[in-house]
């Protein structure tokens, strides 16, 4: 993690770090005016891979997608996109840890596949789908990646980010062919991981 503890982001202080991946790092964060208002803080990580510009897309996405299934993804509560790291604050989901029951993940996995099809059928497609990338809110089992919301028909293919090899599937990792069964595929190997949690050390 690059920010110390005791930074500030536009309302909000970081109290600790939850994790991130090659293109951002989460925070979870308090408001400054409310210490007891916890927010996951969602920061641009500067590398040879992504621009603040494709950051700032996934700020879009997020409130895109938080439109079209507000109970399924974290509510966007600030956003900046002008700063040279662009950061946006959401909500503070449970993270997914360890393994669960069969019943218990059947029912989280028949809740995403939901949630894909109200996505896709607004035309949009959910690609890098992991256990990383999902968490609970409420209860419920909501989205909290959007760097790979794919519109349909597809957007030139080989600009898709393939996400986890792990969780990928073949066609899409070889031939950047994206598509509905790719989903399947990545919602398959999730429900697997929920249950079985054997992974590789690195995915």
């Amino acid at each position: 993690m690059t920010l110390d503890n005791g930074t500030t982001l536009g309302e909000f202080r970081i109290v600790g770090g939850i994790g991130g991946g090659a293109f951002c790092e989460v925070y979870k964060a308090v408001r400054i005016d409310d210490p007891t208002a916890f927010v996951a803080l969602k920061v641009h990580l500067p590398n040879e891979k992504t621009t603040p510009r494709d950051f700032c897309r996934e700020i879009e996405n997020a409130r895109l997608v938080h439109r079209i299934i507000p109970d399924g993804s974290p509510e966007i509560y600030a956003a900046d996109t002008a700063s040279e790291r662009p950061w946006f604050a959401m909500t503070l989901g449970e993270p997914l840890l360890g393994t669960y029951p069969l019943d218990t993940a059947l029912a989280w996995i028949l809740r995403l596949i939901d949630l894909c099809i109200k996505l896709r059928d607004l035309g949009y497609l959910l690609g890098d789908i992991k256990v990383d990338n999902l968490c609970l809110i409420g209860g419920k089992l909501c989205v909290i990646d959007f760097t790979a919301l794919i519109p349909v028909p597809l957007a030139a293919l080989g600009e898709i980010e393939t996400g986890s090899p792990y969780f990928t599937a073949d066609e899409v990792t070889f031939d950047k062919d994206f598509s509905e069964v790719a989903v399947v595929h990545s919602i398959a190997v999730t429900f697997a991981a929920l249950v079985r949690r054997e992974l590789p050390e690195s995915y």
